[in-house]
């Protein structure tokens, strides 16, 4: 069953002089000295380019979730400087690929790949990402990748969305990037193209029962969609910068939710085991209807663990 939209708004937090946002960078961020050049150098770029750098806090977040999936296949959509290519890379195991799609190679700091050892884990693919896209359908099939970045042309979004879903796993994870685009979508006056399509991809998702949806406050804003696999009780693929869980199954569910990471759970027999998801807002799925008494107090004390942290 879908659940209703939870909905939350941001901006970037390296683009901003907030004392909160300083003192969640200070006390979290681990970057390379690879990142840390690739920051520099895009600040140096001309025009609107340095603002179009990923927000950092979110790429290492990536980071924290592509472990935890056990994520060896990604794909990004819009690649710039390559920062957050080098920073999902740096995530992957030595046998992961993300391939990297974007209609120029003008800015991308390949030496900082090689320097920081990934490059062999990073393939890039120079032409319309929808094309990309298509061919790595037709490449790989459905249901073949574990992770999928979209931060490009907004004008495209709806597109590079569908085509995603196709491409990615069940229980599988896609981000979507600036689905408030700075708050042009609240601006009545706004009817530019790249602003249309972000107002209809976020309808969409919110009116399509089949998927939760949850917008995120962390980056230039969020929304995502998960599928259910038939192999489990409860298996998603996600979509996020919010994200949502399509339900394909019958069983009944329980619901929770916690100001923590987002995660879901999946019980199976006598096993227990539970799949992070994205974000500051946990939702937890699962069949509990037909589980016997121990199943269901393992699960109780598994959220207690981790609202005590």
């Amino acid at each position: 069953m879908a659940t209703s939209p939870y909905l939350i708004y941001s901006d970037k937090s390296q683009l901003k002089d907030d004392s909160v946002d300083q003192y969640i960078g200070d006390h979290s961020l681990r970057l390379t000295p690879e990142q840390k050049e690739l920051i520099e150098y895009t600040q140096t770029l001309p025009g609107k380019v340095p603002l179009m750098l990923g927000n950092i806090n979110a790429a290492q977040f990536f980071q924290v979730l592509l472990r935890l999936m056990n994520c060896k296949r990604c794909i990004e959509v819009g690649c710039l400087t390559g920062y957050t290519t080098l920073t999902i890379a740096l995530a992957l195991p030595d046998d992961g690929q993300i391939v990297t799609l974007d209609v120029d190679d003008q800015y991308i700091r390949k030496d900082l790949w090689k320097r920081a050892g990934v490059d062999k884990k990073v393939r890039v693919r120079i032409k319309p990402a929808l094309e990309s896209l298509q061919e790595l359908l037709e490449e790989y099939g459905e249901n073949s990748f574990d992770f999928i970045f979209i931060d490009a042309d907004k004008e495209n979004y709806m597109k590079y969305y569908e085509i995603s879903l196709k491409l990615t796993r069940p229980n599988g994870l896609i981000v979507i990037d600036n689905t408030l685009w700075c708050g042009r979508i609240f601006n009545p006056n706004d009817n530019e193209e790249g602003t249309k399509v972000v107002r209809q991809i976020n309808e969409h998702i919110k009116n399509d029962q089949s998927i939760d949806v949850s917008f995120l406050r962390l980056g230039d804003e969020a929304s995502g969609a998960s599928k259910l696999s038939k192999r489990s009780k409860f298996l998603g693929r996600l979509v996020l910068w919010g994200f949502c869980a399509r339900t394909e199954k019958n069983d009944t569910y329980t619901q929770g939710c916690y100001y923590g990471e987002l995660c879901e759970f999946t019980i199976s027999e006598y096993s227990l085991s539970f799949d992070p998801s994205f974000g500051q807002l946990i939702t937890v799925n699962l069949p509990l209807f037909k589980q016997p008494f121990l199943i269901k107090l393992c699960f109780t004390l598994v959220i207690m663990m981790l609202l005590l942290g």
